[in-house]
């Protein structure tokens, strides 16, 4: 997969998401979709939209904010439709009125928490939500730019449009385990620029080994480790950039 992640925390960042990566993805968390006859999450975190927001399928949908919500519950209920909920909590703890049969961050969206002590306490409220032997589908994306100044530079052009996303890492923290980035995206139209964002935003990182300790330490089991949604062989670990956990609530 050539996409970069991180182009997700803009605000429409999910429309630039190629079809064929979007399809490789989205067939393989339909195939956990399909074979759920329980209840099914869908976690968004910070400014990422649901990516099955358009599916047949019944799916709750929970948006995770580092924002404070004006309630003292741990949710909010935001809409309620036949094609599932929709709410909104904190990062820093929540709880939901159900238990979940499988529950889904896609597309490394526990990164862009942007503190590991949080993410990993949102990994425990995860496994709280889940019915015992429930599953959590979780996605984590490689970086590879770990140095001062590092700057990317990704362009797409179709039927006349340019967009152009730009990341540079600002700062790194190897304690923390943590980069802040300054991302921006700009759309052009017909040589107009009709769209520009541009944001801070700060990415953890975890070792591979080191978030499956992570996992079982909440209380997951049985964890199983995919690269690019498509192989589970330890040598094709090194050409992938998506790793997906999927893990049982023991």
């Amino acid at each position: 997969m050539n996409f970069d992640f991180r182009l997700l925390v803009m605000k429409d960042g999910i429309k630039l998401l190629s079809p064929n990566d979007k399809e490789v993805a989205i067939t393989f968390y339909e195939k956990y979709i399909q074979k759920t006859k329980g209840r099914f999450l869908e976690i968004a975190i910070n400014p990422q939209k649901p990516l099955f927001h358009n599916s047949d399928n019944k799916i709750d949908k929970l948006t995770l904010t580092n924002e404070e919500l004006n309630t003292s519950r741990n949710h909010v209920l935001v809409e309620k439709k036949e094609s599932g909920s929709i709410y909104k909590a904190t990062t820093n703890q929540f709880s939901l009125p159900y238990l979940y049969d499988v529950i889904l961050i896609p597309f490394g969206g526990i990164l862009s928490v942007g503190d590991r002590k949080i993410a990993i306490g949102v990994l425990k409220s995860i496994c709280d939500s889940l019915k015992t032997g429930g599953e959590i589908i979780i996605d984590l994306f490689s970086q590879n730019e770990l140095y001062l100044n590092k700057q990317d530079e990704n362009i797409e052009n179709a039927d006349g449009d340019l967009t152009l996303f730009e990341s540079r890492v600002l700062e790194i923290d190897f304690f923390q385990q943590k980069v802040n980035y300054l991302l921006s995206l700009e759309n052009w139209q017909e040589g107009k620029l009709v769209n520009k964002e541009r944001k801070l935003q700060p990415f953890i990182w975890f070792g591979m080994k080191e978030f499956k300790l992570a996992l079982e330490r909440v209380g997951f089991s049985e964890v199983e480790l995919i690269g690019d949604y498509l192989h589970t062989n330890e040598k094709s670990y090194s050409e992938s950039k998506v790793f997906t956990f999927v893990a049982k609530k023991a």
